[in-house]
């Protein structure tokens, strides 16, 4: 009997991880992630709207891919983008970020949605590159990825050596099905490189600003072209809060009513109000919010950020709620710069001074983003107070990499004390 178990333990193992590798790690359902259509299909039509708006119009109707028929109906306007000639190359922060939030949520959901090789998957795999170009044009100008600190740090660069190496030993197995050269057959050995990949960079990057970690996005489409949307992760909730910052919202019935929310008409000087204008009647639900940011959302509007005037009020409301969790991060401030006396030189002691400063902003960061949403650096600006001033004019010379570095180096002066001392301590025993 006993054998008889071991068999059947045995049995059901390989048949688990033949099934596993037969997958790659893609499909409709993973484990136990299952397809969100609602979430799916808004993340699409957010993304198709707003390129849409952008583009310049010169008939009365807004451009229309007939490559999705049937997939904007409920986003087609009638004759209201000829007032919309306020959009130029570049976007709003607030249109740039809901634009984010829709690629990302294209990202998660389009391997759980889409079968592999169907017209639905070619779809959402055209519509990817098509949002990430837009958002490098319109939302990334010398701000993307490639400009940002945190991808520049050696445990980044490691992550993507390591990605590198793993993607350059894994089999192609002959399923090219993509069009583009830069495109990849998908394999279950990519998959797992790229996971590897995935999650290192999330945790390396923790510490980062977060408006470094609302690029992951594009960083991941850049990196690894279609296996960033063709490979799903072991388990969503291993992804950082920036990108998967809305896996716990509640979407309402009506599309973009609290899920994308839009910012108060009249906020924005160059935003015509459909209210007020006929031409406008037949606007999406997006477009024509009574109550742009209810109380059940209002956590997850834009808490001021960098928009000029909009809900200023929940900046306010903002500041509040992470009043209580800001004297963590100051006892830590108050605690670093006072470890920072004992410095070997007077550089020493600045530079571990501006290292504590930025870990202070850094603690900012985090807290404002838990209990506001918010990405912006605007509310942290104003815990800040003037201390941005001192890391202004005094933490010019210092480096994110050096705290980082000399982290590293104090670790490692540690150990070499302690192994000094731990042979000494032998050789008098065995003596």
């Amino acid at each position: 009997m006993l054998y008889f178990t071991v068999y059947l333990a045995v049995f059901i193992s390989l048949l688990t991880i033949s099934s596993a590798r037969g997958n790659f790690g893609y499909g409709q359902q993973y484990g136990n992630q299952v397809c969100d259509k609602n979430v799916h299909q808004r993340a699409k039509e957010m993304i198709r709207v707003e390129m849409q708006r952008s583009q310049p119009v010169n008939s009365g109707n807004p451009p229309y891919d007939s490559r999705y028929p049937g997939l904007t109906n409920s986003y087609q306007v009638n004759n209201y983008t000829n007032n919309r000639n306020y959009l130029s190359d570049q976007l709003n922060d607030h249109q740039c970020k809901l634009m984010r939030q829709a690629f990302d949520d294209l990202l998660i959901n389009t391997p759980l949605c889409d079968p592999i090789g169907s017209y639905q998957f070619q779809a959402s795999s055209d519509l990817i590159q098509q949002a990430r170009n837009f958002l490098v044009q319109h939302c990334e100008r010398n701000q993307g990825w490639r400009y940002a600190q945190c991808f520049k740090r050696r445990e980044i660069v490691e992550c993507e050596n390591q990605y590198n190496y793993l993607k350059s030993r894994t089999v192609d197995q002959g399923r090219n099905y993509a069009r583009h050269n830069n495109n990849q057959p998908i394999s279950y050995e990519l998959c797992q490189a790229f996971e590897t990949f995935r999650n290192c960079v999330i945790s390396q990057s923790r510490s980062c600003y977060t408006t470094d970690l609302d690029l992951l996005g594009t960083y991941f489409v850049d990196k690894a072209h279609n296996v960033a949307w063709s490979c799903l992760p072991s388990q969503i909730t291993t992804i950082s809060d920036s990108y998967s910052r809305r896996t716990d919202l509640s979407y309402p019935p009506n599309p973009g009513s609290g899920y994308y929310p839009q910012p108060p008409y009249g906020q924005y000087p160059n935003i015509p109000n459909p209210n007020n204008n006929p031409m406008m009647a037949t606007v999406s639900p997006y477009q024509t919010q009574n109550q742009p940011f209810p109380i059940e959302t209002i956590d997850r509007a834009g808490v001021g950020g960098a928009l000029s005037g909009i809900h200023t009020g929940t900046v306010t409301v903002c500041i509040e709620r992470v009043r209580p969790f800001e004297n963590s991060c100051l006892d830590h401030l108050i605690m670093r710069q006072r470890e920072a006396r004992y410095g070997r030189s007077s550089n020493d002691v600045q530079r571990r001074i501006c290292c504590a400063l930025f870990r202070y902003r850094d603690c900012l960061s985090r807290v404002v983003l838990e209990r506001c949403f918010d990405n912006s650096r605007v509310t942290v600006d104003i815990l800040m107070g003037d201390r941005n001033r001192e890391i202004t004019q005094s933490c010019r010379d210092v480096t994110r990499d050096q705290c980082n570095t000399a982290k590293q180096l104090f670790v490692s002066f540690n150990l070499m004390v302690i192994s000094l001392i731990t042979i000494s301590i032998l050789n008098n025993i065995f003596r």
